[in-house]
């Protein structure tokens, strides 16, 4: 090797072994270094740590960037490092941020942008709220809005209405105006029978001067002691409300809406919705629980220090909620329910228009909203099938309705033994009207020959 070529590689030695010296010295010898420094800190929640790589004051910086993820209700939150641009002793870097907002809400995704500045301390992340998002200004903070809908109608056949609309009480609380908004929130839901983490989950990154509805409950149910106690705790209180909750007929079929306090609805919402927001229990009301809820639309937004919107910096339009269309008939349902609250025991009667195949009536004898046995139930065939046994026969001619007819305990049909289900015969003399009424298969299937196969 030539003394020259030696040289050099010896003094490019030197530079390199300053390089490194120098860079042992000073705490963050690059941008890229200070950059991702501060970002791993801040996504694993060691803001002291992350607020020391920037300019700013190591408490204020801290605290603001935990507010954050109160502010968001953060479920987690995770940076990618983007392009640095240097230009001498100023740098800017960019950063992708991927924050969870949590069960039921969606995923902000954006890309941030913070200045460094090169100082005795090495390169720094000059501070100001900006480093959270590019167009926070000096005294706004972030929140989430929720804009939730009016639930929508079960109609009828007609496009009538089949829900009623019910006066309840939301109970919720203006987050920006209790002394302790953990310790609130879970009194109230103490008072009113829930689980608080839901409520909270709700209230952590609504804006504070917003009131959030948490959870509904019948008047019926309410007294002015329960409004005194809720009163009582600084930042609660109630609104009244009208929601379409309680069906005007056909319960079974309609369903219930839960979204009130004997509900617990709070524990069980689940998807999209959230304390405070009507959920479908049976019947269509769960089944169309999507088009008659919709879902709310979520906002990112930026408050000033009196918590006004002063920006929308994300935002995701829900789905409307509208109305559903059934086949009932209103007046034959309520028809069918009359018929029905006289008996004894328990019954079921479903009325279809033969022509169509639509179900104009589902009703059952208790008329509870969970009992759908007119449409679920399994019953002897014999048995059901008598409606178009009856219709049969009057079409054909073989009866008329006052006609008598046989009504035995048992009869032998083409070599087939049929028994009423019932075991019993009739007690007076049997016409089609009370063998109908009376569920006398057997006697149905004796004016077999007489109503022919091609009318049935």
């Amino acid at each position: 090797m030539s003394p020259r070529l030696l040289g050099r590689f010896a003094a490019a030695g030197s530079g390199v072994a300053m390089a490194l010296t120098l860079a042992a010295c000073t705490p963050n010898p690059s941008p890229e270094v200070a950059v991702r420094s501060f970002l791993l800190a801040w996504q694993n929640g060691d803001h002291e740590q992350a607020a020391a790589f920037t300019t700013g004051d190591t408490g204020e910086v801290a605290s603001a960037l935990a507010d954050v993820h109160d502010q968001l209700d953060l479920a987690n939150l995770r940076f990618g490092l983007g392009q640095i641009d240097r230009d001498g002793d100023s740098a800017t870097a960019e950063f992708d941020v991927t924050a969870d907002l949590g069960i039921g809400d969606p995923t902000w995704n954006y890309t941030g942008r913070m200045p460094l500045e090169w100082g005795p301390d090495g390169w720094r992340i000059t501070w100001s709220p900006s480093v959270v998002h590019p167009e926070l200004e000096d005294g706004e903070r972030l929140a989430v809005s929720y804009e939730i809908q009016a639930r929508g109608q079960i109609l009828d056949r007609e496009g009538q209405p089949l829900v009623a609309g019910e006066s309840v009480t939301a109970f919720g609380v203006y987050p920006g105006r209790m002394d302790d908004v953990e310790a609130g929130v879970t009194e109230l839901a103490e008072l009113l029978d829930e689980e608080s983490e839901p409520l909270l989950d709700r209230v952590r990154s609504a804006p504070p001067e917003q009131f959030q509805p948490l959870v509904l409950m019948r008047d019926a149910n309410v007294d002015q002691a329960l409004l005194g106690r809720v009163g009582s705790i600084p930042g609660a209180g109630a609104e009244a409300v009208e929601i379409n909750l309680t069906p005007s007929v056909a319960p079974a079929v309609l369903g219930e809406v839960a979204g009130t306090a004997e509900h617990r609805v709070s524990s069980r919402v689940a998807g999209p919705y959230q304390a405070g927001d009507t959920v479908g229990l049976n019947g269509l009301q769960n089944i169309f629980q999507n088009e008659l809820a919709g879902s709310a639309t979520t906002q990112v937004v930026s408050l000033d220090a009196d918590g006004e919107v002063t920006d929308v910096l994300e935002s995701w339009e829900g789905d409307r909620s509208g109305g559903i269309g059934t086949t009932l008939d209103a007046a034959v349902q309520r028809s069918a329910e009359a018929a029905l609250s006289g008996m004894p025991g328990n019954g079921y009667l479903v009325a279809v228009d033969v022509a169509s195949g639509d179900v104009l009536a589902a009703a059952s004898a208790n008329g509870g909203t969970t009992d759908d046995g007119a449409l679920t139930g399994s019953y002897v065939p014999g048995g059901v099938f008598t409606i178009v046994s009856s219709l049969a026969a009057l079409e054909s001619g073989a009866v008329a309705p006052g006609e008598q007819m046989p009504c035995g305990f048992q009869a032998e049909v083409g070599g087939q033994t049929f028994t009423n289900p019932s075991g019993s015969v009739a007690p007076v003399t049997p016409t089609l009207a009370t063998n109908l009424a009376g569920h006398c298969t057997v006697g149905f299937a004796e004016l077999g020959d007489q109503v022919g196969a091609e009318a049935l």
